[in-house]
């Protein structure tokens, strides 16, 4: 089972390495000889991005630099944005998610996000409850895990 474990700061929060890629573009397969080789680049259409796992959103949110810089367009439609560190209307996006784990990846194709209407200092991605559900995340004592 894919798992990630750490210490937290409470200051900054939990953070996570993911992938945004533009959605149908790779599978899983064609991505594995590249994740998690020293000095080799990923995709020239993959954003590699910190993402915050974030328990205070439903959906898993992306930044305007996340949505610029992979040239996405809106899917249709807006919801409404709660997260970590504000709230508002959103538009829908459709990316694939890459999340790696120290012992294997999750990989997330055509995941609906909400394109949020700020920009974060740290993180580019805010991982709602629609990733977090999918396994186990916990917090105790300064240190996370999360399992797939």
């Amino acid at each position: 089972m894919p798992r990630r474990a750490g210490k937290f700061d409470t200051n900054v929060g939990v953070g996570f390495p993911v992938l945004v890629l533009p959605p149908a573009l790779y599978t899983l397969e064609t991505l594995l000889p590249v994740i998690g080789q020293t000095g080799v680049p990923p995709p020239p259409s993959a954003m590699p991005c910190a993402g915050l796992l974030d328990t205070g959103t439903n959906q898993t949110g992306i930044t305007s630099s996340v949505i610029q810089g992979l040239g996405l367009s809106p899917a249709g439609g807006t919801r409404p944005f709660v997260g970590a560190t504000g709230a508002g209307i959103a538009y829908v996006y459709v990316v694939d998610l890459l999340l790696s784990f120290e012992d294997g990846n999750m990989f997330v194709p055509n995941l609906e996000v909400l394109g949020v209407p700020w920009d974060l200092r740290l993180f580019k991605v805010l991982i709602g409850l629609d990733i977090l559900c999918l396994g186990t995340f916990s917090m105790s004592n300064g240190y996370f895990t999360f399992t797939i």
